[in-house]
């Protein structure tokens, strides 16, 4: 029991200063991931856009400028690296399968 507390609150000091380095300030990444998701309910938007939005503006946008040279990098991709390429695409496909955690109103 005393070996898995301890594992617990290193893994969560671990957390914290990794955080404080990158953010420059003291942040609690998980506290923030539950406030936005079920506190403020703002998680609902996942999965509710159309079928094709992941595809078409979803990923397009976060990749921005680079979009050309990752399509370009997919072509060009060694056989031995291309499962790499396959976990990016098997992701995007399911983030499109989740459903949206409210129901829409009429």
């Amino acid at each position: 029991q005393g070996t898995k507390t301890g594992s617990r609150c290193l893994s969560l000091g671990f957390s914290l200063i990794v955080d404080r380095i990158f953010y420059g300030e003291w942040v609690v990444v998980q506290w923030n991931f539950i406030r936005f998701n079920v506190i403020q309910n703002l998680g609902s938007f996942y999965g509710s856009h159309a079928w094709h939005w992941y595809f078409t503006q979803g990923f397009p946008v976060i990749m921005g400028t680079h979009l050309p040279f990752f399509i370009h990098g997919c072509l060009l991709v060694p056989k031995k690296n291309r499962i790499l390429l396959i976990a990016v695409l098997w992701t995007i496909i399911v983030y499109r399968c989740v459903p949206p955690c409210v129901k829409k109103s009429d």
